[in-house]
């Protein structure tokens, strides 16, 4: 069923958090697992702006701090600190404070179960995010295709793509903190001139990534939601004996991975060992591969049982042995991941970097490889009907 469901979603030109494209495509996810007969939810959430505005807030402040607030010294020093506090919450997706001051939109998950036909020695729960990115600058082939194989060689915590403004915003901090001491002048000015340069140049980024076009988001992750739909349709006529099935299209990845942060807490009986995630993410092209962890600021890994347990599948069923490694973007595997849960992200890379036409305008639904998808619901079925 994936060529027919792809021609659902090629329907919409984007489905931008918030939007009345993403209300509606999660209506007829919704209205999809309705037809195959499963118990489906509905699960609403606020979001506060869009994840290129919050991080230029974020960046602003600090900014302002330094250029307005001279005195006294002691309060600039103590509203600086709340401005790294913030920041860094905001990079690490961890918790929003001065992006609390955007107006907030509306987002949405969209779940359903599917029981095991016996007595249920497993949970799995399957994520796919349905929401699109904005594109920008940074995410064009040229400056993407460098930026990524750079960072990718440079050591910890160098090699994130957040960690320049963060270590700006660090050094400009430093830079007060300087500024009174007669000896450290020059180690003022040297600090201040670098960091304010970095942070004004991630200010302009971030606004025009914010005020760039919405990518269409065919394998970022229309992609993701095909293979949802196509194991729905799977286990809808052949549930697994011992593994109970829950399939997650969720809401506000792109903004900040409300989304899944608002079904974990919701769902506290989720919270224990025999609960295994599985994301999807660009699944629709590139070489599929297991993600072993994440992150943008600080690398997040995957807890070992599900990579253990995802070997122990691999060499019981015979199922195809997928390339690991850590990846760079940020997934809804990141929160889940960060509460310990058991979590796998099954992902498509070129050249072992980014997914193919990544935050692109050229992201359309023509370009996925059908192959590709289908070989991706075929792994994910052999893994939860060996996962028992």
């Amino acid at each position: 069923m994936i060529e027919t469901y792809l021609k659902q979603l090629s329907r919409f030109p984007h489905r931008l958090s918030g939007s009345p494209q993403d209300r509606r495509v999660s209506d007829e996810i919704r209205d999809v697992f309705g037809a195959l007969g499963l118990k489906t939810g509905r699960e609403c959430f606020k979001v506060p702006g869009h994840l290129p505005f919050g991080i230029a807030i974020n960046v602003l402040f600090p900014l302002a701090v330094f250029f307005f607030l001279k005195k006294p010294y002691i309060l600039q020093l103590t509203v600086f600190a709340a401005c790294l506090v913030s920041l860094w919450g905001e990079l690490t997706f961890s918790f929003h404070l001065f992006r609390k001051v955007m107006p907030a939109h509306e987002s949405c998950n969209i779940d359903c179960v599917i029981d095991a036909e016996g007595d249920a020695k497993k949970t799995v729960v399957v994520v796919a995010h349905h929401d699109t990115p904005k594109t920008g600058f940074l995410y064009k082939k040229k400056v993407a295709d460098r930026l990524a194989p750079l960072f990718r060689h440079l050591p910890p915590p160098l090699n994130r793509i957040y960690a320049p403004p963060f270590l700006a915003a660090l050094g400009l901090g430093a830079a007060l903190a300087f500024q009174p001491l007669p000896w450290a002048y020059q180690v003022y000015i040297v600090l201040s001139t670098i960091s304010v340069f970095v942070l004004c140049a991630t200010l302009l980024v971030t606004i025009q990534w914010g005020l760039s076009k919405p990518s269409p988001g065919a394998n970022d992750n229309g992609s993701g939601i095909l293979v949802l739909l196509e194991l729905a349709e799977r286990f809808s006529k052949k549930p697994s004996p011992h593994v109970s099935i829950r399939l997650l299209a969720s809401g506000a990845e792109e903004a900040g991975f409300f989304g899944i942060k608002d079904y974990l807490k919701r769902h506290q009986e989720l919270a224990k060992p025999e609960t295994l995630f599985i994301n999807l993410d660009s699944v629709g092209g590139g070489e599929l591969h297991w993600a072993t962890g994440e992150g943008h600021l600080r690398h997040i890994p995957y807890p070992q049982p599900g990579l253990e347990a995802l070997s122990d599948v691999e060499r019981r069923s015979g199922m195809a042995v997928l390339p690991r490694t850590p990846i760079m973007a940020p997934t809804d595997a990141g929160p889940v991941a960060k509460k310990g849960h058991v979590v796998l992200t099954l992902i498509g890379l070129d050249n072992k970097s980014i997914p193919p036409n990544f935050h692109k305008t050229s992201d359309t639904f023509d370009r996925l490889d059908l192959a590709t998808l289908k070989r991706a619901a075929d792994i994910v079925e052999l893994l939860i009907r060996n996962s028992g």
